[in-house]
């Protein structure tokens, strides 16, 4: 698995635990992926399908500071 923010380099993520219902890929937020993820505009979550696959998922960072903010309170 892997995250993409904007242009930045792929940040790999290895599976942890899988089971029928899904699998655990955890990444721990230190300062500078944090500092992309709060200046970021758009990041990418990419996984491998069964065929092998990547599928990437596009996602939206507009808000997430706020939302960083709202859950440190």
């Amino acid at each position: 698995m892997s995250l993409k923010i904007d242009k930045r380099k792929k940040i790999r993520m290895r599976y942890e635990v899988c089971d029928k219902t899904g699998c655990l890929a955890p990444l721990v937020l230190k300062d500078p992926v944090l500092r992309a993820l709060q200046t970021g505009l758009k990041a990418q979550v990419a996984f491998f399908d069964t065929r092998g696959r990547e599928i990437a998922i596009p996602v939206s960072l507009l808000g997430f500071t706020a939302a960083l903010k709202s859950l440190q309170k």
